[in-house]
């Protein structure tokens, strides 16, 4: 048996402790003061953004500039919010994750299970590392470019411009780790369902030559086909819970990711030469695809692997009881294979706070979206340079 599957996110649980952000049942001194450090601090660098913003209306390049810096500390901020309202059900669905009926397997879905966590901790690390080395430079900003802060901050600061430029850093990378984690927590979760439906599917489609190891006949079908539903079960609560937990974090995803990636885009377009900061702003603007594209995607291994969006003709699960050896089987083991064949119609999902599905889908139409906003911003700035 492998290890507890909720060690998947055990590099993100202590980035997040360290920082307070770990929802606790009963967290420690510790966790309730640094969380509400983390928190005022992002309200409050989150403000300082908002104010520059406001002061800088007049200037468009420079406005959509700096709303590129801007929209990633406020995603993110609403996102913990979002996510910190939700602390009871996130430990339900984190505990959850230990259950037998999600560990507990033949030895032969091991590689299905150890595949599934390398690549989503590889995914996840190889994201997490990106967001960190972008942060780097973006905070390092003074060194190659005339900027005289890390972030814009026009206001006269007097003798407390060093500790206004500490503070501009501390927060980045607060955010930027904390945004990370909540992103690759989320990433994780939506993988363990997905591996949980294929080793479902397996299990059904070979449940009279895995009884045939253990118990044969109509008794033994019965009890294997049985421990098939509750895991079928379990699987569509476990999924339900993410839908609870993560529905309005993805939704101020869908929001967010669509202004940046065409600011971002924006900006790629008319900056001038091949200097590091085209750069760090490539880097930027392909890690937010990234970001937007995980959550799309696992989101859309849940709907191939259950298969029951409208969209599709049939499912991989009723395919799985289907493709079972049911033919010679009794009659009370086929009404089992029914049952769940019943049950795998009904829609199971996740969504972006209900208005629209996670799936490859979302990701096209988020970009087309971010395409249109920048063909009409290019022709306002056209218009403003003429």
């Amino acid at each position: 048996m492998l290890k507890n599957t909720s060690n998947a996110i055990k590099i993100q649980k202590f980035i997040l402790t360290l920082t307070g952000l770990w929802p606790e049942e009963h967290p420690t001194l510790y966790g309730k003061i640094s969380g509400r450090i983390s928190v005022v601090t992002a309200i409050i660098f989150t403000a300082t953004l908002i104010a520059e913003a406001i002061k800088q209306i007049g200037n468009y390049v420079v406005l959509i500039e700096h709303l590129s810096l801007i929209i990633s500390p406020t995603s993110f901020l609403i996102k913990l919010i979002m996510f910190l309202r939700k602390t009871g059900q996130f430990v339900r669905l984190y505990r959850n994750l230990d259950m037998d009926i999600f560990n507990k397997h033949p030895d032969q879905f091991n590689t299905i299970k150890r595949k599934s966590e390398t690549t989503s901790a590889v995914i996840g690390l190889s994201y997490m590392f990106s967001c960190f080395v972008i942060t780097f430079f973006f905070c390092a900003r003074p060194l190659y470019t005339s900027a005289n802060m890390p972030v814009r901050f026009s206001f006269e600061m007097g003798q407390y411009k060093p500790i206004v430029a500490v503070f501009q850093i501390f927060c980045m990378f607060n955010a930027a780790l904390s945004n990370s984690c909540l992103d690759v927590i989320a990433m994780t979760l939506m993988g363990i369902a997905s591996v949980q439906i294929d080793i479902l599917n397996r299990n059904i489609t070979n449940f009279k030559k895995e009884c045939d190891e253990s118990a044969t006949g109509t008794d033994g079908y019965i009890r294997y086909l049985n421990h098939c539903v509750k895991h079928h079960n379990e699987i569509i609560r476990y999924i339900g819970d993410i839908e609870e937990v993560f529905s309005l974090v993805f939704l101020a995803q869908y929001l967010t990711s669509g202004a940046l990636i065409c600011n971002i885009g924006f900006l790629l377009v008319h900056i001038r030469g091949l200097n590091l900061q085209f750069f760090n702003t490539v880097f930027y603007f392909a890690a937010m695809m990234c970001q937007l594209g995980m959550y799309c995607w696992f989101g859309n291994e849940i709907i191939v692997k259950v298969n029951i969006c409208a969209i599709f003709l049939s499912s991989d699960t009723k395919t799985a009881c289907y493709e079972s050896d049911w033919i010679d089987c009794e009659v009370k083991v086929r009404k089992i294979l029914i049952i769940i064949m019943e049950r795998s119609k009904r829609p199971l999902f996740l969504t972006a706070g209900k208005f629209s599905v996670l799936s490859l889908n979302s990701f096209t139409t988020v970009m087309n979206s971010s395409y249109t906003y920048f063909a009409l911003m290019q022709k306002l700035y056209s218009k403003t340079n003429n």
